[in-house]
């Protein structure tokens, strides 16, 4: 007895776990099947976890109510529950799961990314999957309506056979190709396919995915360093100096040089004319004494941060004190805030020193701190973790997991009621003064949008918000492998993430330091 017990405990943990990667891959029926098959094995509390898993995801399937009643005693047809424990046998179990977990010469394929988009108005699925070692593709489908396939993208990754690492490589160009069709459809590029005026397609991709998304942490720009072409320096043109001609006079000796032709300057005359009056002369002016130099006011030594050559600008697009909407950075070291370099003054949420601007060769760095958060306006979808800050209109928000589910029953045993629950990775909290949270929403399926009206969380009273501001969604994977994106949904005001290391800025980003917003101006 004591075997079978132990076998039971050891089958019920692989179809939690085999049951848990069908979730994962949307495989829901399959699921429930093995959960309450399972379940209903035996009236015990590991029984009523398989359970309330099983309800979680289908608390009005036939198989699940049949376990309950089953569990409790109650009459009903346990025929589909046996059947189910037949399709669903140890072994069977115990060769999906190791699948799922082989050594690398044996592995045939990973769990791949499964996630519904919302983009102009209309729902879109994106699809990444493994073909496998055997066929070492991998492939991502944009579906449209009624799982209509609009564009494809297939990769090969058979040049990572080789590696020992091989399933940790093949799960990150999984997620990059993932990310890869996620960024073209919220750009734009397959606004042509969708309008029907442009052919879809497989499209053929090589080597690895470059999705070209930060993380709060930007890759630093190449930047190559200006041309600088020596000025051309023409000698100067010399023109010979003009002579000018001697005065002509006529032959009468006796004609007053003063009726000489006024358009030519007066000569000495020659000697040679001595009949002729001389010229006078200017009026003797006595030398005066020199005059010593006024002298020139000192003027006070110029701090350093306003020396040199202006090299950046920091526009105040909105500010809270009296200090410049203007200014100039010239040095390689210029701390913001309110005792700064560059002040910033008025805002209560801004440090004494708050941030760092350093420019490195002609790059031009922020670096921050936890302590004193930094936000930059985003310019694209942005992958985002648990615990991860942003901001959008006056909103400080902060993306939270759900709880694990603590649905079991008691020791009688009787469920707790309770709200119908979705079975989402996350929330977002909105975060007051202080650090005490506010507002909390749950997301109801893959994403959660913001906005000032008509969205899942709303702020009506918000002047910065937009309508429909921005949204998080889940990016599928695994339970230990789901990532988030946040797309600002083309806001009038933006919507700014946290920034958590030192990260390159360029003209045209925006930053939030406190409430106070500065646009950013490279010389």
């Amino acid at each position: 007895m004591a075997t079978d017990a132990t076998d039971l405990h050891a089958t019920r943990g692989s179809a939690m776990r085999v049951a848990q990667a069908l979730l994962s891959k949307g495989q829901k029926a399959d699921a429930i099947e093995i959960l309450t098959a399972w379940a209903s094995a035996a009236n015990d509390q590991e029984g009523h976890k398989l359970l309330a898993e099983a309800l979680r995801h289908g608390p009005d399937n036939p198989l699940a109510k049949a376990a309950f009643a089953r569990m409790e005693g109650l009459n009903t047809d346990t025929s589909a529950l046996d059947a189910a424990r037949v399709k669903w046998s140890t072994e069977v179990l115990g060769r999906l799961e190791k699948e799922k977990k082989p050594a690398v010469g044996s592995w045939q394929a990973e769990v791949g990314y499964n996630n519904n988009v919302k983009y102009r108005g209309q729902v879109f699925h994106i699809q990444t999957e493994d073909s496998g070692v055997k066929r070492p593709h991998i492939i991502t489908h944009l579906f449209a309506d009624g799982g209509r396939i609009l564009k494809s993208y297939k990769r090969s990754y058979a040049e990572l056979l080789e590696r020992d690492d091989l399933v940790a490589q093949v799960r990150g160009w999984m997620k990059g190709q993932h990310k890869e069709m996620y960024i073209a459809l919220r750009e734009g590029k397959f606004d042509g396919i969708i309008d029907g005026k442009e052919s879809g397609g497989m499209e053929v991709l090589e080597g690895a995915p470059n999705p070209e998304i930060s993380k709060g942490k930007a890759e630093a720009p190449k930047v190559e360093a200006p041309k600088v072409e020596a000025p051309k320096v023409e000698a100067p043109k010399v023109e010979a100096p003009k002579a000018v001609a001697p005065v002509r006079t006529e032959s009468r000796p006796n004609l007053p040089a003063a009726q000489a032709r006024p358009s030519q300057p007066a000569v000495p005359l020659r000697p040679s004319q001595p009949n002729l009056p001389a010229t006078p002369q200017a009026p003797r002016v006595a030398p005066t004494a020199p005059v010593a130099p006024k002298p020139k006011p000192t003027t006070p030594a110029t701090p350093a941060a306003m020396q040199g050559p202006v090299r950046a600008r920091l526009h105040v697009i909105r500010g809270f004190g009296e200090g410049p909407m203007l200014h100039e950075v010239r040095t390689d070291e210029n701390i913001l805030g309110r005792e700064g370099s560059l002040p910033i003054s008025g805002d209560r949420f801004v440090a004494a020193r708050h941030a760092t601007l350093l420019f490195r060769g002609p790059r031009l760095d922020i670096d921050v701190s936890t302590e004193h958060p930094v936000f930059l306006r985003l310019k694209q979808p942005t992958e985002i973790e648990i615990g991860d800050c942003f901001i959008a209109g006056d909103q400080l928000l902060r993306v939270e997991a759900n709880p694990p589910p603590n649905d079991g029953p008691d020791r009688h045993p009787t469920y707790f009621y309770s709200s119908p629950k979705w079975p989402t990775p996350f929330r977002l909290v909105q975060i007051w003064e202080g650090g005490v949270p506010g507002l909390t929403v749950v997301a109801r399926s893959n994403s959660l949008q913001v906005g000032r009206a008509h969205s899942d969380l709303n702020f009506p009273n918000d002047f910065w918000l937009s309508d429909s501001h921005c949204v998080v969604e889940d990016q599928g994977g695994e339970h230990d492998n789901h990532f988030l994106m946040l797309t600002d949904l083309g806001s009038r005001g933006g919507t700014f993430v946290q920034l958590k290391a030192s990260t390159p800025l360029t003209t045209g980003d925006e930053l939030l330091i406190g409430r106070t917003r500065l646009r950013v101006e490279l010389v």
